[in-house]
């Protein structure tokens, strides 16, 4: 039982989303008012309607058509961008199934709807413009340092997306859950080369977590957040960023219990309990920028020292698998 159980996890975990949900060739749809002759590659297709179908194969190219209106010529240039399959990795098997589509051209995608009539090849070209135009591979892709420069300020939001704790309660024993939620926002700045300071307000969640329950009984519900403030001086190399910095947390635990049967259990000696105290320490986030805005990684936030409880001095930590997206806002 325990090979098919390792080969199904194996199977699940390394499961690509682009490989296998994309076609090699993308349909995309080009719309207009106008009738229209398209030319792509050999082929001439005339418009009659209000739309044509194309069916272009997806590369890390630039794609160049030519439409024909009345006589007027204008040429349409597509420029690719890594599709939305690939990034389905990351909450469909924590971004291990990225390292299949890294090695085939199903990765990369064009827009799926053009309207020749509005056409902009200005901001058409910002939008869908990767670091890598050259090879078909992500391989430059995810080698090439992506530009940011010294006094440049970033707003960012993440999503943790899976969090790990290990609190102690005050007169409880040690406890240690896995859950899902939260959210942080902060401001990224670019104090130096390859440098950048980060200040981040975060909250972490506990939710579906200790759910496994019998309905004709009873059942507790153990839970567990922190709120975070903390600030950082980040390094970063290529796209890896590592940093340290100090943190404050407002770690809280939470106990409910459900009587279910009332008429034949007796009542729970301990039905509701909610502790919440102070902790100061250290926090390590580890990032990859997989795009321009994107980046997924892991932040630790161990803490030592809790003011307001007897036990001051006593280890407790938060982890998180974070999702993040950096928008610059100060050039």
């Amino acid at each position: 039982m325990k090979p098919t159980l390792y080969l199904i996890t194996i199977a699940f975990l390394f499961s690509s989303c682009a490989t296998v949900w994309n076609r090699k060739r993308q349909r995309i749809v080009f719309h207009t008012h106008n009738p229209t002759t398209v030319i792509y590659q050999p082929d001439t297709i005339p418009i009659t309607g209000s739309k044509v179908i194309l069916h272009v194969k997806r590369q890390n190219q630039v794609v160049k058509l030519r439409v024909s209106d009345n006589n007027v010529s204008k040429q349409i240039t597509l420029y690719p961008h890594i599709s939305t399959a690939f990034w389905l990795n990351l909450p469909a098997n924590l971004g291990l199934g990225m390292l299949v589509d890294m090695l085939t051209s199903k990765s990369w995608g064009y827009p799926s709807r053009i309207d020749l009539d509005n056409y902009d090849s200005i901001s058409y070209h910002k939008r869908y413009r990767s670091y890598s135009n050259s090879q078909n591979s992500l391989k430059s892709y995810f080698t090439v340092d992506p530009p940011q420069k010294k006094g440049e300020l970033y707003f960012h939001i993440s999503l943790p997306f899976i969090n790990h704790y290990d609190f102690l309660p005050e007169g409880e024993t040690r406890n240690k859950q896995t859950g899902i939620g939260g959210g942080s926002v902060g401001l990224d700045y670019e104090h130096s080369k390859n440098q950048f300071l980060s200040l981040n307000f975060s909250r972490t969640d506990d939710l579906l977590t200790n759910f496994a329950m019998d309905h004709f009984s009873s059942y507790s519900i153990e839970t567990e957040r922190s709120e975070s403030i903390s600030l950082s001086n980040n390094h970063r190399i290529s796209r890896l960023t590592i940093g340290y910095g100090i943190a404050v947390a407002r770690n809280s635990w939470n106990l409910k219990h459900y009587q279910v049967d009332r008429d034949s259990l007796p009542p729970p000696t301990r039905t509701y309990a909610n502790k919440t105290h102070y902790a100061f320490g250290f926090v390590v986030p580890m990032y990859y920028q997989f795009s321009k805005s994107f980046y997924t990684g892991l932040v630790y936030r161990p803490t030592f020292y809790r003011p307001n409880l007897p036990d001051k001095f006593k280890y407790e930590h938060t982890m998180s698998l974070d999702f993040a997206w950096k928008f610059r806002i100060k050039k």
